[in-house]
């Protein structure tokens, strides 16, 4: 059977992706396999990359935000296990910078632009 090209057959993957973005982190889902775990995470990549094409056709002005984007791309999605309960671990999380860290380069001695 064909993967599913319509959004509405990835409501699971619409609502873990929509309850990470809520949080100031992300949030991750159990699974017993590492397989199970990576199947979910194919679907997460394939219902945001499904997000993109209708966001395409929705906002035909190439300067919107969305245009050919997904809400969801600010989330990094990985896998992590087994834990000591021996769960896999599907995490979606913000990709995130601390402002303290960053230093520019015009202030930092010995990275001269060439």
């Amino acid at each position: 059977m064909p993967t599913s090209t319509s959004r509405l057959s990835y409501p699971d993957c619409e609502h873990f992706l929509s309850t990470a973005l809520e949080d100031t982190v992300g949030a991750r889902l159990p699974f017993p396999s590492r397989s199970k775990a990576h199947q979910y995470q194919v679907r997460l990549h394939y219902y945001r990359t499904l997000c993109r094409q209708d966001n395409k056709k929705i906002h035909l002005d190439r300067e919107h935000p969305l245009h050919g984007r997904s809400e969801f791309d600010p989330l990094r999605i990985s896998i992590e296990g087994p834990d000591a309960s021996g769960e896999w671990w599907v995490f979606a999380r913000k990709y995130q910078v601390n402002e303290a860290e960053i230093e520019l380069l015009s202030e930092v001695e010995g990275t001269d632009a060439p």
